[in-house]
Parts: C-alpha cells; structure tokens; sequence
C-alpha cells in the first residue's frame, strides 16, 4: 500500500497486521528519514480507503500492560 504525505507517495507498506492486543492496526512502512520523527502524520492508502497513521515509538504499548486472560479451549 502507498503512503502518502500531502497527498504526494512519499512510501510504502512493508507490513500490517491488526493487533488483537492493540484494538487497531500496525505495520511497518518504508518512508525517507525525514519522514521519521516520532508523530509524524501519514495517510496509507488501502484498498478500502485511506487511513490515518502516524509514526510511533516501539513498543507499541507500555510494558506494563494487563493483557486479559486468553481461555483455550483443551
């Protein structure tokens, strides 16, 4: 997928998934260093539109994060 700044392709999509944990997506984009400040506003093109993303800092989530409890079935 593109990503795009000011509606110019300045990228693209490496990787996405959506996070089960996370409620949302995240992935991986290929963009030009300048592109890389943490909070920098992006826009993926996607084929069910576009969607807002921004660039962030990893983990994508505080280490001490309560994940609930997962029940399997055995």
């Amino acid at each position: 997928w593109r990503v795009l700044v000011d509606d110019e392709i300045v990228g693209h999509v490496s990787r996405c998934v959506l996070s089960p944990r996370l409620e949302r997506n995240i992935g991986f984009a290929n963009v030009p260093a300048e592109l890389t400040e943490i909070g920098t506003a992006l826009v993926v093109k996607t084929p069910s539109g576009p969607a807002n993303a921004v660039v962030v800092n990893t983990p994508w989530f505080p280490a001490q994060k309560v994940l609930p409890d997962i029940k399997r079935d055995q």
